[in-house]
């Protein structure tokens, strides 16, 4: 019988294959760090799959939507839309499955994402094209950061993309550096013609038409002499030709109400503004009524408003300034809170 030989080293000793304990701790120990890293970055990443995913999400909708009033042409007030409702929710009209029915069905927003422009509509006409006729934008938002789904004026619709407004282009004058009372191009001139002389007409005499009826004059018709009534009434019976006349009551006035002191309702100067994004700035001046007192403004985390805070007296004035301070773009409001209620300005950003 063969004997199988024992391997040994160079100092005699038997070899043994595997892992130490300290190779097995530190291999451990990396995969532990390794796990650790990874998975702190999907969790680090999620908002931001999560943002994504709501946008591109209502950008599929609205894209469904234009779509679909395309295809069934609908008259006006039976447009397939998307309505945003709240910060989380938006609801989306149309003819599902190729149907020819509208329905609505709601949809949320993924996580902790967020609308922070106003509510808004938008819906399509047979054309695909927005129904106001303007770009629209929809800003979303989470702990990751912010992205718009803007729809344009002729319906396209796109996510996180940098367009140019219709409403930013400046009106262009293509000729600024010419005189307006002179034209361009002079108009030809063209030489008159001789005036010819008009061929005389003969005129005939019109021969002159009988009056119907012949020539005879008709009798007037007499016109009935009116009874005169007699002054008041009589009463036969005994034998006083004019009655007592009834007394006319006398109307009660009606109370005037007593007149409500000077109005409190605030008012602003500018109910809507439009600034650029990412710096672009405007004022607009808050009014209150009879009572003065404590006045906070606020808004979205995009627009700063100087200042937030400030005390207005009885029909003071106050101008603030209301200032984009990212790319985030769309429609805001901004609430002034006063005593005597409240006051919005819309706020338009655009590019």
């Amino acid at each position: 019988m063969k004997v199988r030989a024992t391997r040994k080293g160079k100092n005699g000793r038997r070899r043994h294959d595997g892992f130490t304990l300290l190779q097995a701790i530190v291999v451990m120990t990396v995969a532990m760090i390794v796990s650790g890293a990874t998975i702190m970055s999907i969790r680090a990443g999620r908002p931001g799959i999560q943002l994504a995913n709501s946008a591109h999400q209502l950008a599929g909708y609205l894209e469904r939507a234009r779509a679909d009033s395309v295809r069934r042409r609908p008259s006006p007030g039976n447009e397939s839309k998307v309505e945003i409702l709240d910060t989380r929710t938006y609801r989306v009209t149309m003819g599902f499955g190729g149907s020819g029915t509208l329905t609505s069905r709601d949809f949320m927003t993924e996580g902790d994402v967020l609308f922070i422009t106003d509510p808004v509509t938008i819906a399509f006409d047979w054309r695909g094209r927005p129904i106001n006729g303007t770009e629209i934008t929809v800003a979303l938002q989470n702990s990751s950061g912010t992205t718009q789904v803007d729809v344009t004026g002729s319906g396209d619709v796109t996510v996180g993309s940098e367009i140019f407004q219709d409403e930013a282009i400046p009106v262009i004058n293509l000729n600024q550096n010419m005189d307006p009372d002179v034209d361009v191009s002079p108009d030809p001139v063209i030489p008159e013609d001789p005036i010819p002389t008009p061929t005389p007409v003969l005129e005939q005499d019109p021969t002159p038409t009988p009056p119907p009826g012949g020539d005879t004059d008709s009798t007037p018709t007499p016109t009935p002499t009116p009874t005169p009534t007699p002054h008041g009434n009589q009463d036969p019976g005994n034998g006083n030709p004019h009655n007592s006349p009834t007394p006319t009551p006398t109307p009660t006035p009606t109370p005037t109400p007593t007149p409500d002191p000077a109005g409190c309702a605030p008012s602003v100067s500018s109910p809507t503004m439009s600034i650029r994004k990412n710096g672009g700035s405007d004022t607009v001046t808050l009014t209150l009524g009879s009572i003065g007192g404590t006045v906070t403004a606020s808004a979205v985390e995009n627009l700063t408003i100087s200042p937030s805070t400030t005390t207005i007296s009885s029909g003071g004035t106050k101008t603030f300034t209301i200032t984009s301070n990212n790319p985030t773009r769309g429609i805001f409001t901004v609430t002034f809170s006063t005593p005597c209620g409240v006051a919005t300005v819309v706020v338009t950003v655009t590019n």
